[in-house]
């Protein structure tokens, strides 16, 4: 026994180092490991259908930067460059790049996929699959459509930042905050998309005047088709039936005595949606209450804000946005289109009701009466110093959070 634990005390060192060495040569190692420098980092992706019902795929590439180069350096240069092919399918055309490409294409960056408009109208339905099933992106890449051609959006500049698809991203996030509607991301779409009502809404991308993107307005994609896109007076009123706004500011006319050919300005500083069912009669109608608050901006031709003219404007400003949301609603529904998501507010709320209308509900949407209420709290007067009437109206009462 003595002679076996001296043994052990002898070679225990040597023991473990042989039993680290044998197990060592099991783990994995890094063996094809790709360095960023042998790598092209895609930013934004532009799918486009040709005359030739070919596709277009146009790539933005982080352009690589040189140790110890400033990337504020030749600020006159774009910090990415563009290449497109084209192929049968989008993954066709990728293909075609990846063997023009010296440096393998990394798509795990990606921010964004712009379609072009003529591939929207086609169906989209082919590249949701794609996406879907390709392990290379990442689920909150945003979803966007041009309102011609991606790759014009793609090869346009902004000022700052010099990559494109950066640019945009930022500017989506900034609108995301009026109203979580322009929240276009991958997995909002798709479950809108795979949703009752089927119908998904994307940004709309064009160029302004300086050759720079902007929001066009929002493109109502029903069952993987573009439809329609909303703009203007049309926007406004979906966007309050779609859910929360934030600083959104409206311009009205006051009427009455104090009428003026100045219009007021007045900014909503949030506003909530409440949808409310009645299933009472054969065919079931639809309540919907937007509540929120304001501020004043600019009163036009009103040297006093008494409580009169408060009143004057909280009206007014119910009218307006109980307009704008009857104009959007009549025009979704004569292109068949349910852009505020009803079906899947009636699923949810009264699933044995939509089981009873989920076969025909193309046809019964059209038909179904909807009702707006509006009303809006003026909260405060807008001035920075103190204020003739009070900081605040005294009447009425704060409308709830939700």
């Amino acid at each position: 026994m003595k002679v076996g634990r001296v043994l052990v005390r002898k070679y225990s060192s040597m023991l473990v180092l042989l039993i680290t060495v044998i197990v060592s040569l099991g783990l994995s190692g890094c063996f094809d490991a790709t360095e960023v420098e042998n790598l092209n980092v895609v930013a934004g992706i532009g799918v486009d259908l040709l005359e030739t019902n070919k596709v277009r795929v146009t790539l933005e590439v982080f352009r690589p930067i040189k140790s110890g180069q400033s990337s504020t350096a030749e600020t006159d240069k774009r910090q990415s460059f563009i290449v497109s092919s084209t192929g049968d399918t989008i993954e066709d055309a990728l293909s075609v790049l990846t063997t023009r490409s010296p440096r393998r294409l990394y798509y795990p960056h990606n921010v964004l996929f712009i379609f072009g408009k003529s591939y929207a109208e086609n169906g989209l339905d082919r590249a949701f699959d794609y996406l879907e099933r390709d392990r290379a992106y990442r689920r909150n890449s945003l979803l966007l459509i041009a309102d011609n051609t991606a790759a014009e959006v793609l090869k346009a500049r902004f000022l700052n930042p010099q990559v494109t698809s950066l640019g945009i991203r930022q500017l989506l996030d900034m609108m995301n905050y009026v109203s979580e509607a322009y929240n276009t991301e991958q997995l909002t779409f798709l479950r809108q998309y795979l949703e009752p009502a089927h119908t998904s809404s994307a940004c709309v991308l064009g160029l302004n005047a300086m050759r720079m993107p902007q929001v066009r307005g929002l493109g109502l994609v029903k069952k993987g088709k573009l439809v329609t896109v909303s703009k203007g007076a049309e926007l406004k009123g979906l966007l309050w039936m779609l859910g929360e706004t934030r600083q959104v500011p409206i311009t009205v006319s006051l009427k009455g005595g104090h009428a003026s050919h100045e219009k007021s300005t007045v900014r909503l500083l949030s506003t909530y949606r409440n949808i409310r069912w009645n299933t009472s009669s054969r065919l079931p109608s639809v309540d919907i209450t937007v509540t929120g608050r304001a501020e004043v901006d600019h009163v036009g031709g009103c040297t006093t804000l008494t409580p009169t003219v408060m009143r004057m404007l909280e009206t007014a400003v119910d009218d307006y946005m109980k307009r704008h949301m009857t104009v959007s609603m009549a025009a979704m529904q004569s292109e068949g289109i349910d852009g505020a998501q009803l079906a899947t507010s009636l699923h949810r709320v009264k699933p044995r009701m939509w089981r009873r209308y989920a076969s025909t509900w193309d046809t019964v949407y059209p038909a179904i009466p909807v009702t707006f209420h509006v009303h809006v709290s003026i909260l405060k007067t807008g001035l920075a110093g103190r204020p003739p009437v009070g900081a605040y109206s005294t009447h009425g009462s704060l409308p709830p959070n939700k």
